[in-house]
């Protein structure tokens, strides 16, 4: 029994058993790719018994495995030493867009080339490319290429302005491929930037 100030973990009351293991599993994991067919995704899962012990855990798939683009859904399992099993499951979304990558820099009055991987019966894409403003972000370019890929020219025209990349400005772009039915889910979005110097 603690002191005065102290805590104690009771135990269940008799006749009551304890609950399944708390799992523990990440929300959600986003990765860029490392080629065309995907990426190998590392991640770390918990699970504890109600006195706090370690309770071996079965995901499918498992950390460290290769994750096709697109998102697949990771399923794990923890049983603990009464038979009690706790489950949960999460999204791992391996994005399809490789150029430019997240963070990267860009050169003011350059043709930028935005690429990604193809997704399989894709019509064409809406691909978006947005700039940060004072007063928040603001899209300045919307495309729908055929090909998974496209090179913006050195300024173009978009809702009645004439558009470029400028020095010390952040960008984001977005694309969604379109299927026979509409749209399909987003394959990703990146963040870069164009240095002052």
């Amino acid at each position: 029994m603690a002191g005065a100030l102290g805590l104690c973990r009771a135990d269940p009351a008799q006749g009551e058993p304890p609950g399944p293991p708390a799992l523990t599993v990440p929300e959600r994991i986003t990765a860029e790719p490392q080629g065309p067919s995907g990426a190998v995704v590392t991640f770390a899962v918990q699970a504890t018994d109600w006195k706090d012990r370690d309770v071996p855990i079965r995901c499918l798939r498992s950390s460290g495995s290769p994750f096709p683009l697109g998102t697949t859904s990771v399923s794990c399992s923890a049983t603990d030493r009464r038979g009690s099993t706790a489950t949960a499951s999460f999204p791992v979304l391996v994005e399809h867009l490789y150029r430019p990558a997240e963070g990267a820099k860009a050169r003011a009055g350059r043709r930028l080339r935005l690429a990604w991987y193809p997704v399989a019966r894709a019509q064409f894409y809406n691909v978006q490319l947005w700039r940060r403003a004072a007063t928040g972000w603001k899209k300045i370019a919307t495309v729908w290429p055929s090909e998974p890929g496209y090179r913006l020219r050195r300024s173009w025209l978009f809702d009645g302005r004439r558009h470029r990349l400028a020095r010390g400005r952040s960008y984001v772009w977005f694309v969604w491929p379109w299927l026979k039915s509409g749209y399909g889910p987003l394959l990703g979005r990146n963040y870069f930037s164009v240095p002052r110097a």
